[in-house]
């Protein structure tokens, strides 16, 4: 085929950059698909946090997800306040492996944005695991990210 204008020949490189264009969004699109984007991706840091030690004076401890993985010394009557990420995640389950060291203060009101109140109630060590459900878990379709645990030890002495 012949072209016999400059108007016809601009006209048929605009159609071949479109369509050019096109395929390649459409590649990117499929391979993007396959996997979530690496913003959704928290990583764990390979060097352990500190110790977190409140003031002697504070009788409240608050622990947020930058204390995933972290160990927390507290006394006895000290409490801790979970503020776990409420934008992500719908429901917190937290579970403890020495209910006989920190006692949940079920009736206790929290602040906005907070899950759960424990009290440092005896002696010990132990851990506290707490597990999220994601709030795009119930979106249609339902998306593809895995729920991340968080896990801090306490010691209360």
């Amino acid at each position: 085929m012949l072209i016999d204008s400059p108007f016809r020949l601009w006209w048929v490189l605009v159609g071949l950059l479109l369509i050019g264009g096109l395929s390649a969004c459409g590649e990117q699109q499929a391979n993007s698909a396959s996997a979530p984007p690496a913003s959704t991706v928290i990583p764990h840091s390979p060097t352990p946090l500190p110790t977190l030690v409140p003031p002697k004076n504070a009788q409240e401890v608050t622990v947020t997800m930058g204390d995933d993985g972290r160990q927390i010394r507290i006394k006895p009557g000290q409490t801790l306040l979970f503020a776990l990420d409420d934008v992500l995640y719908d429901h917190w389950t937290i579970t403890i492996a020495g209910p006989a060291i920190l006692a949940a203060q079920l009736n206790a009101p929290l602040p906005p944005h907070a899950q759960a109140l424990y009290k440092a109630i005896a002696p010990g060590q132990t851990t506290m695991i707490a597990q999220g459900e994601l709030k795009c878990a119930k979106a249609t379709p339902p998306c593809q990210i895995a729920p991340q645990d968080f896990q801090v030890q306490v010691t209360v002495e």
